[in-house]
């Protein structure tokens, strides 16, 4: 490690400008003159400055180049309301670097401080000025030294605000910060009505709070209140709304709908997202479109714009690398999956270690209780709520339908989607989705058995096996899969799946299989079929295995 002496001038440079590299990986050398001239331009543009002065500004304020331009532009609208010189745009100009919301709220609490006239150098100076006493303050920016600036800043927001609690925070020697964070606590107290112990909760956890403008807080409530219609109650929980930007909720509602949602649904589901720059949320339903998720997921999970862009779309590329999880791209709750990322993947890890299969995306998202429950029971009951959500996007059928259907066979809640999902790409190559409805048991077995008993079904002695109907070959391949195991249904498991027969309550399998059998032109007695008859030259196709693999998340 570098040990640079404090006393030499060159290396405390050099110093500071190694961490200037390591904290800005993209710096300011590396950006091309193009990009710098566009900065030039806007600053030229925005603050009615000459070229000169803003190629001085670039050059004394480099990490400038760092920040996006729309905000640049945007810092610049509020910036030149307290710099109308090019001498005072050149000295402050490194306040550009705040966020124009931020800027906004310290000159209008400069304001209610009682300021005569906020100047550039005290936007630059805000944070410093905080921590002076009342005393020193009120002499730096030029506030008569009779005037109680806590009185100043409750009567902004109450006519007549109580005496004695202005007159508690006079004293001289406290700092302003600690005078504005005991008004603060007065405003939250009565607009809220909160506890003592609530109060703390919130400001400690929302620090952001503090120094921000008591007048554009109180718009901002009126706003979400009357526009966007959160109760006061709802704010009461979400005091983090307070310092969102007015102007980016409005430019929200103007979208009217977001995935096919009306737009205040979605922010009285997530409150949060009322925070989030609309050109992001925008940004990131492109990118989560592209990869098929239909919208009933984003209704489902609006939680997932609190994520950055680029990190929901590496999340989408590993569901999709999953073979598990990639059939079930149409889930309404995939994005859930991508939003809990961390918990899912520790959760998928611990089912490894203990030598379980992966559970069903229920199972996943489920809580810590029902989590438990399966890793103690290794019992997924939930796995049919994949199945039904595949099948009812392949087949075009309704959940309920589905459900009623499988819901005959005994151990239909126990067979994972991959299996469904080989057994139906494997089918719909030759049956259309009506067929494999009218046989929908046939999916739940494993495809080994099913192209061997299809293949047994094309050689079985019958007369007129032509006349076989595709129905009645895949009734008939689920007779043969079932007549070792006296049609209990057990047939389904592999050597790779555990047999829950003791688990399970057993109950007759009345499955269609028989009667469909009975069809014109077929023998009614199964006994005449020779289920032992295949010919040498009959090769039942080898099905490839599908390495199981995990969610390989990358942040």
């Amino acid at each position: 490690m570098f040990k640079f002496a404090r006393t030499c001038r060159n290396c405390i440079f050099l110093r500071n400008t190694m961490k200037q590299l390591t904290f800005y990986p993209t710096h300011f050398c590396n950006l091309s003159s193009k990009n710098t001239d566009e900065y030039k331009h806007i600053l030229m543009s925005s603050l009615k400055i000459s070229e000169n002065v803003a190629a001085e500004i670039l050059r004394r304020h480099n990490r400038l180049l760092l920040i996006p331009k729309d905000q640049i532009i945007d810092s610049c609208e509020v910036f030149k309301e307290v710099n109308d010189s090019e001498e005072s745009c050149l000295i402050n100009a490194e306040v550009l670097r705040v966020h124009p919301s931020i800027l906004r709220h310290r000159i209008v609490l400069l304001q209610e401080f009682g300021v005569p006239v906020v100047q550039g150098d005290f936007v630059r100076n805000f944070i410093l000025m905080m921590k002076f006493p009342v005393d020193i303050f009120k002499a730096y920016v030029r506030i008569n030294p009779s005037v109680n600036i806590a009185e100043n800043l409750l009567r902004t927001l109450f006519k007549n605000p109580p005496q004695e609690i202005y007159m508690k925070h006079t004293s001289e020697i406290m700092t302003v910060k600690e005078c504005y964070k005991e008004c603060l606590r007065y405003y939250m107290r009565v607009t809220f009505h909160m506890s003592e112990e609530e109060l703390q909760k919130s400001l400690s956890a929302y620090p952001r709070l503090q120094l921000k403008s008591f007048t554009l807080m109180q718009q901002t409530l009126k706003f979400l209140q009357d526009e966007v219609g959160l109760s006061l109650s709802r704010l009461r929980k979400h005091n983090y709304l307070l310092y969102s930007n007015v102007e980016n909720v409005k430019r929200g509602l103007a979208m009217k709908t977001l995935a096919g949602l009306d737009i205040r649904s979605m922010y009285l589901k997530c409150p949060k997202l009322l925070t989030i720059k609309v050109e992001k949320i925008l940004e990131t339903v492109e990118v989560i479109k592209s990869f098929g998720v239909p919208d009933i997921s984003i209704q489902k999970c609006p939680e997932i714009f609190t994520l950055s862009t680029d990190t929901v779309k590496q999340r989408l590329k590993d569901v999709l690398d999953t073979p598990q999880f990639s059939i079930l791209i149409n889930h309404p709750k995939i994005l859930r999956l991508v939003h809990y990322r961390n918990s899912t993947q520790l959760r998928l890890e611990y089912l490894r270690e203990i030598n379980l299969k992966p559970a069903s995306l229920q199972t996943l998202l489920s809580s810590k209780q029902y989590f438990e429950k399966f890793t103690k029971e290794r019992v997924d009951s939930s796995k049919f709520q994949d199945v039904l959500y595949y099948l009812e996007v392949k087949l075009a059928r309704n959940k309920r339908d589905l459900k009623e259907k499988l819901s005959k066979h005994p151990n239909w809640r126990y067979i994972p989607v991959e299996s469904v999902h080989k057994v139906y790409q494997y089918l719909s190559k030759t049956y259309t989705k009506q067929q494999i409805f009218d046989s929908l048991y046939i999916l739940l077995y494993p495809l080994k058995n099913i192209q061997a008993a299809i293949l047994k079904t094309r050689v079985c002695k019958v007369s007129d096996v032509d006349s076989l109907s595709p129905n009645d070959v895949l009734n008939l391949a689920i007779y043969y899969m079932e007549k070792d195991y006296h049609f209990s249904g057990d047939g389904v498991w592999t050597e790779d799946m555990p047999n829950f027969q003791s688990r399970v309550s057993k109950k007759s399998f009345s499955y269609d299989t028989h009667t469909s059998l009975s069809m014109d032109g077929l023998p009614m007695d199964p006994k005449s079929f020779n289920d032992d008859v295949i010919h040498d030259y009959v090769e039942v196709p080898e099905v490839p295995e599908e390495t199981n693999s995990k969610i390989n998340y990358r942040s």
